[in-house]
């Protein structure tokens, strides 16, 4: 270690005489270069340990203070250039040499970790350093949040039992039925690596992996036919932030909430109070008194209010979303076609539905009657309806008549709460 080295990292040993002279005509400027070079080599090694992130958070002051301290560099080392350029091998001179280096090396570090390119001044490096490694993490849910779905992988899916069954009967004639136990802790071990633990909110979906760091997105930055969800329950996120949610409990019913809650009219809404009577039924239409033929004539689908009945007659179950809602984004495709990749199921749409009060959901129902011409907006008091023990539903106005499915006494009695408000106006 040569005498330099050794003031500067705090070494026992005595001072050169030439340190010495150096430091007494730099009149303090040494020690504050001094303080940069520390710096620069601890930032250094946080760098070059597994786990940077979490050292730099535990301690921010020195990020913070490494790169507050770059705008006062030059005239830091306006003395000790000047001082370099009149003994070019002299201990200025090498001091300076030495700190270039560490600042090359520091430079380094910070690109390797961030996958820079090697344009960009140290100070522009540390700025996105500190806007990564600093950046605060997502928390939890916390009060005044409300939580829509939560959950987290222990268990394997069942199409990967069956495939590391494949892989053990193949394996175990060929070296032996021991293979077992190892490789069933193998396979439970990659598999545990891959999952972590997911809440959906109202606003946003937060992951933490089991390996990592959490991660959040906003519902209001995804678009159109960002989410997906296949066999492996697997949730793959495409908006801003990309993200990958592996054998996820749940995963088809966390994926359409996602295609739910992601648009602006089902944002941040949460009931408290009793769900407002709706039911949705398929319909069809025939001349009033003649039950219809489900075979000959087109399916539609209504919706009973207590205000009101709206039919919408080239509408299958899976369009109802996006008949209420409005398109986000600039994908675009047929008309028929779902914007969302994912099949959201009818109940699913209902149940957040009734969270949503009452105005906002009538207000969607009436504009989505406005989208064509051939949808039916009927009033209770211009209607007489049938509703017996059969499995039909007659609505008439004038000449004109809906016949209503009624599949299940469930239904009945849903169609029954609806029909008390017709009444009683």
């Amino acid at each position: 270690m040569g005498e330099q080295e050794r003031a500067r990292t705090g070494g026992l040993e005595p001072e050169s005489a030439e340190m010495a002279s150096l430091r007494r005509q730099l009149e303090g400027g040494l020690e504050v270069l001094e303080g940069y070079s520390a710096r620069y080599r601890e930032l250094s090694a946080a760098l070059q340990r597994r786990g940077w992130k979490e050292q730099l958070r535990q301690a921010p002051g020195l990020l913070r203070n490494t790169l507050g301290a770059e705008a006062a560099l030059p005239e830091a080392l306006a003395r000790l250039q000047r001082r370099a350029g009149q003994e070019p091998e002299g201990p200025a001179s090498r001091w300076l040499r030495s700190l270039e280096e560490e600042r090359t090396a520091l430079s380094g570090h910070i690109a390797r970790r961030l996958s820079l390119r090697a344009e960009g001044s140290l100070a522009e490096r540390l700025g996105r350093l500190e806007a990564v490694a600093l950046k605060p993490l997502p928390l939890p849910p916390g009060e005044g949040e409300t939580v829509l779905l939560e959950g987290g992988a222990r268990w394997p899916p069942f199409t990967h039992f069956v495939f590391f069954f494949l892989v053990w009967s193949f394996v175990s004639p060929l070296v032996g039925g021991w293979v077992g136990a190892p490789l069933s802790l193998l396979f439970y071990a990659w598999f545990s690596l891959r999952t972590g633990h997911y809440w959906l909110t109202s606003e946003r979906l937060l992951w933490k992996p089991r390996l990592g760091e959490p991660v959040q997105v906003s519902l209001s930055s995804l678009e159109d036919g960002q989410v997906t969800v296949d066999a492996s329950s697997t949730v793959k996120v495409r908006g801003p932030v990309k993200m990958t949610l592996r054998h996820v409990p749940r995963a088809w019913r966390l994926a359409a909430l996602l295609c739910i809650h992601r648009r602006p009219e089902f944002r941040v809404v949460a009931r408290r109070g009793p769900p407002p009577p709706m039911v949705v039924l398929d319909m069809y239409r025939s001349p009033p008194g003649e039950i219809p033929s489900t075979e000959a004539l087109p399916r539609g689908l209504g919706v009973l209010r207590p205000g009101y009945i709206v039919y919408f007659p080239s509408l299958r179950r899976t369009g109802l979303l996006d008949a209420l809602t409005a398109p986000t984004g600039s994908a675009s495709g047929p008309a028929w076609r779902s914007r969302d990749k994912v099949d959201v199921p009818l109940e699913t749409i209902l149940e957040q539905l009734h969270l949503l009060p009452e105005e906002r959901l009538d207000a969607l129902l009436r504009k989505a009657v406005q989208t064509n011409p051939e949808n039916i907006l009927w009033e209770p008091d211009e209607l007489k309806w049938n509703l017996g023990g059969s499995s039909w539903m007659e609505l008439v106005r004038g000449e004109e008549a809906l016949w209503a499915e009624v599949p299940s006494w469930a239904a009945h009695q849903a169609v029954g709460r609806v029909v008390r408000h017709w009444r009683a106006e």
